[in-house]
Protein backbone atom coordinates (compact mmCIF):
# COMPACT_ATOMS: atom_id res chain seq x y z
CA UNK A 1 0.00 0.00 0.00
CA UNK A 2 2.98 2.29 0.40
CA UNK A 3 4.53 1.68 -3.00
CA UNK A 4 1.40 1.38 -5.13
CA UNK A 5 -1.15 4.19 -4.84
CA UNK A 6 -3.82 1.92 -6.35
CA UNK A 7 -3.89 -0.39 -3.32
CA UNK A 8 -6.84 0.23 -1.00
CA UNK A 9 -6.22 -2.91 1.03
CA UNK A 10 -4.05 -6.01 0.88
CA UNK A 11 -4.23 -9.68 1.77
CA UNK A 12 -1.36 -11.70 3.16
CA UNK A 13 -0.64 -15.29 4.08
CA UNK A 14 1.77 -16.38 6.80
CA UNK A 15 2.89 -19.94 7.45
CA UNK A 16 4.79 -20.93 10.59
CA UNK A 17 5.74 -24.59 10.63
CA UNK A 18 2.39 -26.16 9.59
CA UNK A 19 0.18 -23.36 10.92
CA UNK A 20 -1.17 -20.79 8.45
CA UNK A 21 -3.12 -17.54 8.79
CA UNK A 22 -4.84 -15.31 6.26
CA UNK A 23 -4.49 -11.55 6.86
CA UNK A 24 -6.44 -8.51 5.69
CA UNK A 25 -5.05 -4.99 6.07
CA UNK A 26 -6.35 -1.55 5.14
CA UNK A 27 -5.88 2.00 6.42
CA UNK A 28 -7.78 1.50 9.67
CA UNK A 29 -8.19 -2.23 10.31
CA UNK A 30 -6.14 -5.40 10.61
CA UNK A 31 -7.92 -8.77 10.54
CA UNK A 32 -6.37 -12.22 10.75
CA UNK A 33 -7.98 -15.61 10.48
CA UNK A 34 -8.04 -18.48 12.90
CA UNK A 35 -4.82 -20.47 12.39
CA UNK A 36 -5.26 -23.70 10.48
CA UNK A 37 -2.97 -26.67 9.86
CA UNK A 38 -1.89 -26.88 6.21
CA UNK A 39 -1.56 -30.67 6.45
CA UNK A 40 -4.88 -31.39 8.11
CA UNK A 41 -6.89 -28.58 6.48
CA UNK A 42 -5.06 -28.48 3.16
CA UNK A 43 -8.31 -27.77 1.29
CA UNK A 44 -8.51 -24.39 3.04
CA UNK A 45 -5.00 -23.56 1.84
CA UNK A 46 -5.93 -24.53 -1.72
CA UNK A 47 -9.08 -22.42 -1.39
CA UNK A 48 -7.00 -19.39 -0.36
CA UNK A 49 -4.59 -19.76 -3.30
CA UNK A 50 -7.41 -20.28 -5.81
CA UNK A 51 -9.37 -17.31 -4.45
CA UNK A 52 -6.39 -14.95 -4.48
CA UNK A 53 -5.29 -16.15 -7.90
CA UNK A 54 -8.68 -15.80 -9.60
CA UNK A 55 -10.34 -12.84 -7.85
CA UNK A 56 -11.00 -9.59 -9.77
CA UNK A 57 -8.50 -6.80 -9.15
CA UNK A 58 -11.06 -4.80 -7.16
CA UNK A 59 -11.58 -7.73 -4.77
CA UNK A 60 -7.82 -7.92 -4.23
CA UNK A 61 -7.67 -4.30 -3.10
CA UNK A 62 -6.90 -2.43 -6.32
CA UNK A 63 -8.68 0.85 -6.97
CA UNK A 64 -10.16 0.56 -10.47
CA UNK A 65 -10.66 4.34 -10.64
CA UNK A 66 -6.86 4.71 -10.67
CA UNK A 67 -4.90 3.16 -13.52
CA UNK A 68 -1.15 2.78 -13.98
CA UNK A 69 -0.26 4.27 -17.38
CA UNK A 70 3.52 3.92 -17.46
CA UNK A 71 6.73 4.71 -15.59
CA UNK A 72 8.33 8.06 -16.28
CA UNK A 73 12.01 8.71 -17.07
CA UNK A 74 12.84 8.58 -13.35
CA UNK A 75 10.97 5.29 -12.90
CA UNK A 76 8.11 6.91 -11.05
CA UNK A 77 4.57 5.67 -11.75
CA UNK A 78 2.21 7.77 -13.85
CA UNK A 79 -1.48 7.27 -13.03
CA UNK A 80 -4.79 8.17 -14.61
CA UNK A 81 -7.28 9.00 -11.86
CA UNK A 82 -11.05 9.33 -12.10
CA UNK A 83 -13.03 11.66 -9.85
CA UNK A 84 -16.79 11.01 -9.90
CA UNK A 85 -18.79 13.79 -8.24
CA UNK A 86 -22.16 13.47 -6.47
CA UNK A 87 -23.96 14.04 -9.78
CA UNK A 88 -22.21 11.08 -11.39
CA UNK A 89 -20.05 13.27 -13.62
CA UNK A 90 -16.57 11.82 -14.16
CA UNK A 91 -13.41 13.84 -14.70
CA UNK A 92 -10.11 12.14 -15.45
CA UNK A 93 -6.64 13.44 -14.58
CA UNK A 94 -3.11 12.20 -15.28
CA UNK A 95 -0.35 12.64 -12.72
CA UNK A 96 2.62 14.80 -13.70
CA UNK A 97 4.68 14.73 -10.52
CA UNK A 98 4.33 14.00 -6.80
CA UNK A 99 4.08 17.03 -4.53
CA UNK A 100 3.98 14.99 -1.32
CA UNK A 101 3.36 11.36 -0.35
CA UNK A 102 5.26 10.83 2.91
CA UNK A 103 2.00 10.27 4.81
CA UNK A 104 1.49 7.00 2.93
CA UNK A 105 4.46 5.55 4.84
CA UNK A 106 2.18 5.00 7.83
CA UNK A 107 -0.34 2.19 7.47
CA UNK A 108 -2.90 3.49 9.98
CA UNK A 109 -3.14 7.02 8.67
CA UNK A 110 -4.74 9.31 6.12
CA UNK A 111 -2.10 8.11 3.66
CA UNK A 112 -2.37 11.45 1.84
CA UNK A 113 -0.84 11.64 -1.61
CA UNK A 114 -0.79 14.92 -3.53
CA UNK A 115 0.04 15.15 -7.22
CA UNK A 116 0.32 17.86 -9.81
CA UNK A 117 -2.03 16.59 -12.54
CA UNK A 118 -3.24 17.49 -16.01
CA UNK A 119 -6.82 17.19 -17.16
CA UNK A 120 -7.87 14.59 -19.75
CA UNK A 121 -10.98 14.76 -21.97
CA UNK A 122 -11.49 11.04 -21.31
CA UNK A 123 -9.49 8.05 -19.99
CA UNK A 124 -6.52 7.55 -22.30
CA UNK A 125 -7.16 10.88 -24.02
CA UNK A 126 -4.70 13.59 -25.00
CA UNK A 127 -3.71 15.77 -22.01
CA UNK A 128 -4.99 19.33 -22.00
CA UNK A 129 -2.98 22.41 -21.09
CA UNK A 130 -4.78 22.77 -17.76
CA UNK A 131 -2.87 21.73 -14.66
CA UNK A 132 -4.36 21.11 -11.23
CA UNK A 133 -3.53 19.60 -7.85
CA UNK A 134 -5.17 16.31 -6.85
CA UNK A 135 -5.19 15.06 -3.25
CA UNK A 136 -6.00 11.42 -2.52
CA UNK A 137 -6.43 10.47 1.14
CA UNK A 138 -8.29 8.39 3.75
CA UNK A 139 -10.25 10.68 6.03
CA UNK A 140 -12.22 9.90 9.19
CA UNK A 141 -15.74 8.85 8.29
CA UNK A 142 -17.38 11.51 10.47
CA UNK A 143 -15.04 14.29 9.33
CA UNK A 144 -16.65 17.10 7.34
CA UNK A 145 -15.56 16.94 3.71
CA UNK A 146 -13.02 19.54 2.69
CA UNK A 147 -14.95 20.72 -0.38
CA UNK A 148 -18.04 21.26 1.81
CA UNK A 149 -16.09 23.42 4.26
CA UNK A 150 -14.55 25.48 1.45
CA UNK A 151 -17.94 25.99 -0.20
CA UNK A 152 -19.35 27.17 3.11
CA UNK A 153 -16.49 29.64 3.57
CA UNK A 154 -16.96 31.01 0.07
CA UNK A 155 -20.67 31.53 0.63
CA UNK A 156 -19.95 33.41 3.87
CA UNK A 157 -17.14 35.51 2.38
CA UNK A 158 -18.79 36.29 -0.94
CA UNK A 159 -17.10 39.37 -2.39
CA UNK A 160 -14.58 39.48 0.45
CA UNK A 161 -10.93 40.02 -0.69
CA UNK A 162 -9.83 37.37 1.81
CA UNK A 163 -11.28 34.74 -0.52
CA UNK A 164 -8.05 34.83 -2.51
CA UNK A 165 -6.36 32.94 0.34
CA UNK A 166 -8.65 29.90 -0.03
CA UNK A 167 -8.21 27.14 -2.60
CA UNK A 168 -10.66 26.74 -5.47
CA UNK A 169 -12.23 23.28 -5.67
CA UNK A 170 -12.60 21.78 -9.15
CA UNK A 171 -14.26 18.50 -8.14
CA UNK A 172 -14.29 16.07 -5.21
CA UNK A 173 -15.71 12.69 -4.24
CA UNK A 174 -15.74 9.77 -1.86
CA UNK A 175 -14.20 7.01 -3.96
CA UNK A 176 -16.62 4.19 -4.77
CA UNK A 177 -15.84 0.59 -5.65
CA UNK A 178 -17.65 -2.72 -6.02
CA UNK A 179 -16.27 -3.82 -2.63
CA UNK A 180 -17.50 -0.68 -0.83
CA UNK A 181 -20.88 0.47 0.41
CA UNK A 182 -22.39 3.86 -0.47
CA UNK A 183 -20.33 5.54 2.28
CA UNK A 184 -17.08 4.19 0.87
CA UNK A 185 -16.67 1.58 3.63
CA UNK A 186 -15.58 -1.99 3.08
CA UNK A 187 -18.32 -4.40 4.31
CA UNK A 188 -15.64 -6.48 6.03
CA UNK A 189 -15.78 -3.76 8.71
CA UNK A 190 -19.44 -4.49 9.24
CA UNK A 191 -20.67 -1.12 7.99
CA UNK A 192 -21.83 -0.12 11.46
CA UNK A 193 -18.64 0.99 13.12
CA UNK A 194 -18.50 4.14 15.22
CA UNK A 195 -15.43 6.33 15.32
CA UNK A 196 -15.00 5.60 19.05
CA UNK A 197 -14.93 1.86 18.49
CA UNK A 198 -13.12 -0.51 16.18
CA UNK A 199 -14.85 -3.73 15.21
CA UNK A 200 -12.92 -6.67 13.87
CA UNK A 201 -15.04 -9.19 12.06
CA UNK A 202 -15.88 -12.36 13.98
CA UNK A 203 -17.73 -14.82 11.79
CA UNK A 204 -17.42 -18.46 10.95
CA UNK A 205 -14.93 -19.73 8.40
CA UNK A 206 -11.40 -18.60 7.67
CA UNK A 207 -11.97 -15.03 8.89
CA UNK A 208 -13.25 -15.97 12.33
CA UNK A 209 -13.10 -16.36 15.16
CA UNK A 210 -9.91 -14.30 15.20
CA UNK A 211 -7.50 -13.87 18.06
CA UNK A 212 -5.08 -11.80 16.00
CA UNK A 213 -4.75 -8.12 15.41
CA UNK A 214 -3.22 -5.43 17.53
CA UNK A 215 -5.58 -5.78 20.50
CA UNK A 216 -7.24 -8.72 22.25
CA UNK A 217 -10.96 -7.88 22.17
CA UNK A 218 -13.66 -9.64 24.14
CA UNK A 219 -16.01 -12.12 22.51
CA UNK A 220 -19.75 -12.40 22.81
CA UNK A 221 -21.02 -9.49 20.73
CA UNK A 222 -24.42 -10.69 19.43
CA UNK A 223 -24.01 -8.68 16.24
CA UNK A 224 -21.19 -11.01 15.22
CA UNK A 225 -18.31 -8.62 15.64
CA UNK A 226 -15.44 -8.26 18.06
CA UNK A 227 -15.54 -4.74 19.44
CA UNK A 228 -12.36 -2.90 20.38
CA UNK A 229 -12.91 0.06 22.67
CA UNK A 230 -10.03 2.07 21.35
CA UNK A 231 -10.44 5.37 19.48
CA UNK A 232 -6.90 5.55 18.13
CA UNK A 233 -7.80 4.16 14.72
CA UNK A 234 -11.09 5.67 13.50
CA UNK A 235 -13.11 4.30 10.63
CA UNK A 236 -11.99 5.94 7.38
CA UNK A 237 -13.27 6.46 3.85
CA UNK A 238 -11.35 7.07 0.64
CA UNK A 239 -11.62 10.74 -0.37
CA UNK A 240 -10.36 12.63 -3.42
CA UNK A 241 -10.34 16.37 -4.16
CA UNK A 242 -8.94 18.52 -7.00
CA UNK A 243 -7.86 22.18 -6.74
CA UNK A 244 -7.12 24.85 -9.33
CA UNK A 245 -4.17 26.41 -7.51
CA UNK A 246 -0.74 24.74 -7.55
CA UNK A 247 1.56 25.47 -4.65
CA UNK A 248 5.13 24.62 -3.74
CA UNK A 249 5.72 21.92 -1.09
CA UNK A 250 7.12 23.37 2.13
CA UNK A 251 9.99 20.88 1.94
CA UNK A 252 11.07 22.46 -1.38
CA UNK A 253 11.18 26.02 -0.06
CA UNK A 254 14.73 27.22 0.49
CA UNK A 255 15.23 29.92 3.11
CA UNK A 256 17.77 32.66 2.47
Amino acid sequence: MRNDARRRFAFGLTIEDTSARLWYHDRDTLVCSTPFDVHINWKELVHVFLALGSAPHADLGFDITMRLVCMDAERRPVYEIDVVDVNGSTRTFRTVCVLTDHSADYVYSRASRVWKVVGLPCPGGTPSDNFFVLKDCWIELDRRREHTSLADLRSRLKGDPRLKHFLTVVTACVVQASTLDKNGINPIHGGRRETKKRKIIHRGGLLGPSTGGIFDPQLGNPAGFRTILDPSSPCRCHYRIVFEEIGTPVTDIKLC
